[in-house]
């Protein structure tokens, strides 16, 4: 783990500037989901080591600890989507998923070519 906070140091300082450019709630939310990762990721983990050796893996207060330590992280990933998320509805006003296969997509081959200039949406809309 110790190798690890160098290493993170190093990514922070080399996206400063990247995160320097982002409006300031995309920026605030990426600080966050980024802190709150690196809390259960490093923080827990150093915390969990020394109770695995002392109580062994099968013990209750690691268990909680390994718990606190993957929500930790699921949470700082999931601030990150809401982040990204966000940042995207200031440029693209609908998106739109369509689970239904289209029927000449499915039922016959097509080339590359004839794929990429299939007419998917109407010319009007910004529909991905």
């Amino acid at each position: 783990m110790v190798v690890a906070i160098p290493l993170v140091a190093l990514f922070v300082m080399v996206y400063l500037r990247f995160l320097a450019h982002l409006p300031r709630k995309t920026r605030r939310l990426f600080w966050l989901s980024g802190i709150t990762y690196i809390a259960g990721a490093i923080g827990f983990e150093m915390i969990s080591g020394p109770i695995a050796a002392s109580s062994g893996h099968e013990a209750l207060p690691y268990a909680i600890s390994v718990h606190f330590e993957e929500g930790l992280e699921m949470l700082g990933l999931t601030i990150f989507v809401y982040g990204l998320l966000s940042y995207l509805s200031s440029y693209i006003e609908e998106v739109v998923v369509c689970l239904n296969p289209v029927e000449s997509l499915v039922t016959a081959p097509l080339s590359v070519k004839e794929v990429i200039h299939y007419p998917l949406t109407p010319k009007k809309s910004n529909r991905l």
